[in-house]
């Protein structure tokens, strides 16, 4: 594994380390679903879930303007157009209360800056009863990669910041030494 750069962002750290498909053959997806991609960075995961929702529509969103640039020019290149990109101030008007059926949130938790369980809350005003959120974390260990270990989460830290948000835990699974995914359901 590749030591992370300045530029490189947390998803597209992931899809260098894991494929992508790998990460969405652990989640509950229907082609059908509407997702949200949450901090989705270069849109590296995006564009897998866009591929595999093909009948259904993907909501993507970053802090940073170039990241949501270059996740657009990306979809345009790939001819998807069952992605919204948008801009988490046009949050509240792009994305409707209790409409979607699931969400990633692939290495925001431990890299945000701001309050996790605020985080999480926000990503819960989204989600219908009974959708799931499918969380991608570091495993707690030391590695050369990612956060310091003192700002990894583990399954029993993301379970509580999501039961703050009304979240429920549903399963873990480990996606390599390095990662583990926990899906919670509101």
């Amino acid at each position: 594994m590749s030591q992370k750069t300045d530029q490189q962002v947390p998803s597209q750290i992931l899809a260098e380390s894991l494929e992508p498909l790998r990460i969405l053959a652990q989640l509950p997806l229907r082609p059908y679903q509407t997702l949200g991609d949450f901090k989705c960075g270069n849109g590296a995961l995006t564009i897998a879930l866009a591929k595999y929702v093909f009948d259904g529509k993907v909501y993507a969103t970053d802090e940073s303007a170039s990241l949501r640039e270059e996740l657009e020019k990306n979809l345009a290149a790939t001819h998807l157009s069952n992605t919204i990109v948008y801009d988490q101030k046009e949050e509240d008007s792009t994305v409707d209360p209790e409409s979607l059926d699931g969400a990633l949130v692939a290495l925001a938790l431990s890299t945000s800056k701001n309050s996790k369980s605020a985080f999480m809350k926000r990503v819960a005003k989204f989600m219908k009863r009974g959708a799931w959120v499918a969380i991608v974390e570091w495993t707690k260990i030391e590695s050369p990669d990612g956060p310091s270990i003192d700002k990894r989460l583990d399954e029993a830290e993301i379970t509580e910041i999501g039961q703050q948000a009304g979240f429920r835990f549903a399963e873990k699974r480990n996606l390599s030494s390095d990662y583990h995914l926990v899906i919670l359901r509101k």
